[in-house]
């Protein structure tokens, strides 16, 4: 009636079908992770996508066409994005700074701030011909007063401190990069409008 020598047959698992399917989640993820790295941007993207030459490698900048309305637009654009970048960056600045004292941090990120946009826009001078100069110096005007009037909105005496440590000097090349970035990409936009 009963044997109890018999075992029941078991079918084989194929390995080759096992490996296969892990193969195949390992690309499906492979794909996910490509696929999520080429549409993410990090918080602050501060790498400024130049074109460069490659034989002697110099940043090469495309010229803005003269258009005044454009050019005002452009100005005003430029500064309130470069307004919200530093809004961003203080709130950064401030928490990596553990200073109490609520007059001398907002000192020490005016004085980053200031030279930051003033380095950025004097690097892009540098790097446009000597007609466009007018437009730079305007939107650094523009800029450097929206910088000037947030700061103002605290209500607290605007005193520019010598500033040396490592996180400021960074936070200052940080702004420069993009100022730069910010006027390069408004005036591609302005280029690329007008054609």
């Amino acid at each position: 009636m009963f044997e109890s020598n018999k075992v029941a047959p078991v079918r084989p698992v194929s390995r080759t079908k096992k490996i296969n399917s892990k193969k195949s989640k390992h690309e499906r993820n492979k794909k996910k992770e490509s696929k999520h790295k080429k549409h993410q941007k990090d918080f602050i993207d501060i790498s400024i996508n130049h074109h460069h030459n490659k034989k002697n490698q110099q940043s090469t900048y495309s010229n803005p066409k003269n258009n005044p309305s454009n050019n005002l637009n452009s100005i005003e654009k430029i500064s309130n994005e470069l307004l919200t970048f530093l809004k961003l960056m203080y709130e950064i600045y401030k928490e990596n700074h553990h200073i109490d004292d609520k007059s001398l941090i907002l000192n020490k990120f005016y004085t980053l701030a200031k030279k930051g946009i003033s380095d950025g826009y004097e690097e892009i001078a540098n790097n446009l011909p000597y007609n466009q100069k007018s437009l730079i110096k305007t939107t650094s005007n523009q800029s450097l007063a929206k910088l000037t009037a947030w700061f103002n909105e605290h209500n607290i005496e605007i005193i520019e401190v010598n500033i040396s440590d490592a996180i400021s000097k960074k936070t200052r090349n940080q702004i420069k990069k993009m100022t730069s970035k910010i006027f390069i990409e408004e005036i591609k936009d302005i280029n690329n409008k007008s054609d």
